[in-house]
């Protein structure tokens, strides 16, 4: 069971998990039924506004991460923000049932608690595929919904200035961990967090989530409705969603161009105005038939962009939840300059050393490399080689932070590596020396203890040949020396040994 964490935000009601509850008093459960009413389901709106899941199912496995990026205004300053969605790889990134299941989570939940919703989640399968719309076919529909709850679970998002807090509508904090919508799930007989074992199936929405949900941070969704547009087409269900924020602010028309439009929902954008009105006028003309829209227009912006321009229907306009303290501020022109991508996570050794420069640099472990800051990651890599650019990669940072503290982009390190690896190398080369030295010096050592043990051994032998061979021997080593060596004994002595080691077998020679 999640607890609530210190950097999230704190419940307006708080709910206890398990056991039984005290009812609620009477002016409460007037508000749970007004808000949570059986044809509603409530959506946060952090996912109303960027695209968590994936709408088709092709190529699941092939989706490592969906992003967004840009600029956004908070206070009067302006951040540059991320939001991305990265999936567990043993499982698929959350596509439509994943989606389906989520919302029929959520709706589950409001029919059998009301508001404030709380954690966890219990149901059947049976339970749930009814909610979805789906008929009841044993393990058939149970393991297709256990797979859509463990991506969504494995699912991680990474936040900054990108996810709000339903209690302050600030950015929530960036925090290493990120965040999940789901904080655990417990299937049929599987051990409970309190150790008995589950007479059901229970999902625990994460402490941000539920706080949101519960701090009127959400717009109300007609869920039949949206059933029925998700049936025809996900496309229309997720511009109903979009168009649920947007127009929560009372807005009576709606002009976006078509590629932001498009990546937020996220669909293909088409680069011709023929092919996006193929896209696009199915799902709206649906929209039109249920009373979401009045209608639809296509335009062009003046920099040639082709852009929609949407009336909505008096149906559309919220159900906005009413917080006593907090009314919702949707920004409807949001992230103008959004940049949305989708794809495999990008692993090369370029990208790994660009994101450990920016999270030693700036603990933005998150910041996606740009084009410039790659190029330049795989210019030092074939240069130096990785295992010395990863050793200069925090001399460079160190160095940085005194000289150049005001740098941003991985750009800035190009001299820093040069100049460093100079220094390196100097020092590598002095290391080297100085090691050469000592492995000489040591090997001398052994050498000359080698040659004490062994001039014992040889002055023993020396000392029980007979006097006329150890004279030989004498007379040998003398005769090319000079005759002054004869004052010196102890001299002649040691060339004698030598003489006999000269002539003597060699032990590791069997024979």
């Amino acid at each position: 069971m999640s607890s609530q964490s210190a950097d999230s935000p704190a419940l307006t009601t708080t709910v206890p998990a398990t056991g039984s509850e005290t009812r609620r008093s009477s002016t409460s459960r007037e508000l749970s039924r007004t808000i949570a009413s059986p044809a509603l389901v409530r959506v946060e709106s952090n996912l109303l506004r960027f695209p968590f899941f994936a709408l088709h199912t092709k190529r699941l496995r092939q989706i490592d991460f969906k992003e967004v990026t840009g600029t956004r205004d908070e206070d009067g300053q302006t951040f540059e923000f991320v939001f991305r969605v990265s999936r567990n790889t043993d499982y698929t990134y959350p596509g439509p049932l994943s989606r389906q299941a989520h919302y029929a989570l959520l709706r589950l939940d409001a029919e059998k608690y009301g508001f404030p919703l709380r954690n966890p989640v219990d149901f059947t399968w049976r339970e749930l595929a009814r909610t979805m719309g789906r008929s009841w076919a044993g393990e058939k529909t149970t393991e297709p919904l256990k797979a859509a709850i463990r991506s969504t679970f494995g699912a991680i998002i990474t936040s900054c200035y990108a996810l709000k807090s339903g209690a302050t509508r600030k950015s929530l904090p960036a925090r290493e961990r990120g965040y999940r919508l789901y904080a655990d799930y417990v299937f049929l007989n599987e051990p409970m967090p309190d150790g008995t074992i589950a007479d059901g199936n229970y999902v625990w929405f994460d402490d941000w989530y539920l706080a949101n949900l519960n701090n009127f941070y959400t717009a109300q969704l007609d869920y039949d409705l949206w059933q029925r547009l998700n049936n025809q087409s996900p496309v229309a269900s997720r511009l109903y969603e979009y168009l649920s924020f947007v127009f929560s602010s009372r807005t009576s028309r709606f002009v976006v161009n078509y590629p932001k439009l498009a990546r937020f929902l996220p669909v293909k954008v088409w680069r011709y105005p023929v092919d996006a009105k193929n896209q696009l006028d199915p799902p709206l003309s649906l929209l039109c038939r249920e009373a979401v829209i009045n209608s639809w227009e296509w335009a062009t912006s003046k920099t040639g962009l082709i852009q929609v321009c949407i009336s909505p229907n008096d149906g559309l306009r919220p159900r906005l939840d009413k917080s006593p303290t907090l009314t919702a501020s949707p920004e409807i022109n949001f992230f103008e300059d959004a940049q949305i991508r989708e794809g495999r996570a990008d692993h090369s050794p370029a990208w790994m050393l660009v994101q450990n420069f920016h999270k030693q640099w700036s603990g933005q472990s998150h910041r996606r490399p740009g084009p410039a800051e790659l190029t330049l990651a795989r210019k030092l890599l074939e240069k130096y080689g990785r295992k010395t650019v990863d050793t200069l990669l925090p001399r460079v940072v160190k160095t940085m932070k005194k000289q150049y503290p005001q740098a941003k982009t991985f750009g800035a390190t190009r001299d820093y590596f040069a100049a460093i690896h100079g220094q390196w190398e100097a020092h590598q080369r002095a290391a080297a020396r100085e090691q050469e030295e000592r492995t000489q010096q040591q090997a001398e050592f052994e050498q000359q203890r080698s040659w004490h043990r062994e001039k014992q051994e040889l002055r023993t032998v020396w000392q029980a040949l007979p006097n006329d061979e150890r004279e030989n021997i004498r007379r040998s080593v003398l005769r090319d020396q000079p005759r002054s060596l004869q004052k010196h004994p102890a001299i002649v002595e040691s060339f004698c040994l030598r003489e006999i080691a000269r002539h003597r077998p060699d032990p590791t020679i069997s024979t």
